[in-house]
């Protein structure tokens, strides 16, 4: 039987004969001394421009408004995007917060590549702290590899358990649960 995995998922560098490669696997899971590798924690924790980030969110903003505002709207004529404003540029917040972070790590830096995602981790989790009337997404690391082109095998599981999100202790679970 193989360890559970335990803790945040640490990017390590797969390399096979096509190329650099990059997987996201349990932090039990690794030996850190035999090759390229880094806690998501620690990415977490990497320092950024804040103003860079605050122009990148406003150009990722200014492009949703452009081409997908009036894509639905609210039975009041109220836009999905005026009415999400606040969470959707939180979420475009965090994905572009990891995306720089990883640009800061000289390993992937000089030898990017596709990243596979931590099979027990979910695509989206719930930020800890949201609070029961107001349910405030995140991007995992598992779901930016998606972003960025993984395979994330279907799990039937999204669907039932979103549907429970307004019902359970939002620091107890994530959109598509942990196997």
């Amino acid at each position: 039987m193989s360890p559970r995995p335990t803790g945040s998922p640490i990017l390590v560098r797969l390399d096979d004969a096509g190329g650099p490669r990059w997987g996201l696997v349990a932090g039990n899971a690794v030996d850190r001394g035999r090759t390229d590798c880094i806690g998501t924690e620690e990415l977490e924790t990497v320092v950024l421009d804040r103003q860079e980030l605050r122009d990148l969110v406003d150009t990722v903003m200014t492009a949703l408004e452009s081409c997908s505002a009036s894509l639905a709207s609210t039975p009041g004529g109220a836009g999905w995007l005026y009415a999400q404003h606040v969470p959707v540029r939180r979420f475009v917040s965090e994905v572009l917060r990891k995306l720089l972070a990883l640009d800061t790590w000289q390993p992937f830096v000089s030898a990017p590549g596709p990243v596979t995602t931590a099979s027990y981790e979910g695509l989206v989790g719930l930020r800890t702290g949201s609070s029961r009337e107001y349910l405030s997404h995140t991007v995992t690391w598992s779901g930016l590899a998606y972003l960025l082109g993984a395979e994330a095998p279907y799990d039937s599981t999204l669907l039932r358990d979103s549907s429970r999100a307004s019902t359970e202790n939002p620091e107890s679970r994530s959109v598509r649960q942990t196997r």
